[in-house]
């Protein structure tokens, strides 16, 4: 996946709830992703387990693989990165990331 530059689709709370990993933090991706794979984290079936946001997958996968910022930042923007956007609209969508990140962090740092 890596050489091909491939990104690997992982679903943490569902891989958890379906028992594919008995706990998050023995989950293969979190050491995939420290090895440079490219990954997305998506919400395989919100619904069925009764939420709505991706927000858990992420802090789930933060808390289980013990995420920094970098690593955040790496999967939030692999998320448009790897979409099947058309590219002027994936451009468009990356840029705009790009500068609310900015401002994200520049407000962070002057709390």
């Amino acid at each position: 996946l890596k050489r091909q530059n491939i990104a690997l689709e992982v679903n943490p709370i569902s891989n958890q709830i379906l028992r594919y990993v008995s706990n998050l933090q023995v989950h293969p991706a979190g050491g995939m992703l420290a090895e440079g794979v490219p990954m997305v984290l998506s919400s395989d079936d919100p619904g069925v387990f009764g939420y709505e946001a991706l927000t858990y997958d992420f802090y789930a996968a933060t808390n289980a693989w013990l995420l920094d910022l970098r690593a955040l930042k790496t999967l939030a923007f692999n998320s448009l990165r790897y979409s099947a956007l058309p590219e002027s609209d994936k451009q468009a969508a990356i840029g705009a990331w790009r500068t609310q990140w900015a401002e994200w962090v520049d407000a962070v740092d002057h709390m």
